[in-house]
């Protein structure tokens, strides 16, 4: 952002199962609006190139998230999360400057969500897993995106699941 520039950049933040590339259509579309905005679209712990951590609490999540925006030099972003990366966009704003805050499919309490992950986590970490992971993908209407949208879901998603989907484990709660 160059000095003239009032914009505030944007940290894209994904959810749950997906990667950095979630944004791929979005980034996309702002380069064509807003070619000059800074846009940081960045891994979770445990995804894409960020390492694994023993624990996921959302202020050490938020910590991390943190270290990515100082080190790509951007100051008071708007943070934009998607799911779960909503509650973490929203804990990172109670945490550090921010412009604004964007909360795409999330309520911020993952009530119900959690509780029925938590009841699934022993069938989810042994070799039934994929039932657990069929009847999730079945509930989200993947058949019902557009094209460009259901290629990446079925990418992130479905691609994971066909190599063996427990890419990575961590500690619910």
């Amino acid at each position: 952002m160059n000095d003239d520039d009032t914009r505030a950049p944007l940290v894209l933040v994904h959810g749950l199962t997906y990667d950095r590339r979630q944004w791929g259509p979005l980034r996309r579309e702002l380069a064509a609006i807003d070619p000059d905005r800074q846009i940081l679209a960045l891994d979770l712990p445990g995804d894409g190139d960020v390492p694994r951590r023993d624990s996921y609490r959302m202020a050490e999540v938020a910590e991390v998230v943190h270290t990515q925006v100082t080190e790509a030099g951007l100051a008071a972003p708007v943070v934009v999360g998607h799911s779960v990366g909503a509650v973490v966009a929203t804990t990172y704003a109670a945490r550090y400057p921010v412009r604004g805050v964007v909360n795409l499919d999330q309520i911020l309490l993952p009530g119900p969500f959690g509780v029925a992950v938590r009841q699934a986590e022993p069938t989810l970490r042994g070799p039934q897993w994929r039932r657990v992971w069929d009847t999730m993908l079945a509930g989200m209407g993947i058949d019902s995106l557009p094209a460009e949208a259901r290629e990446i879901v079925t990418s992130l998603l479905v691609g994971r699941a066909a190599r063996g989907g427990r890419g990575r484990r961590r500690r619910l709660g």
